[in-house]
């Protein structure tokens, strides 16, 4: 699975990775630091001190 997130923890993208992936969302993790991919249910939090 591709995962990136923003440098300053405020999104996060999702392209469910490889041959069987989905389409590439921008996830919003401003609010609560979690989120999950409406297409294949991955959690994402933003971890702290990250560079």
């Amino acid at each position: 699975m591709s995962m990136q997130e923003s440098h300053d923890g405020t999104w996060a993208v999702c392209d469910g990775g490889g041959y069987e992936g989905h389409p590439r969302v921008f996830l919003d993790t401003s609010k609560s630091g979690v989120t999950v991919c409406p297409y294949c249910s991955k959690q994402v939090a933003v971890t702290e001190g990250k560079e």
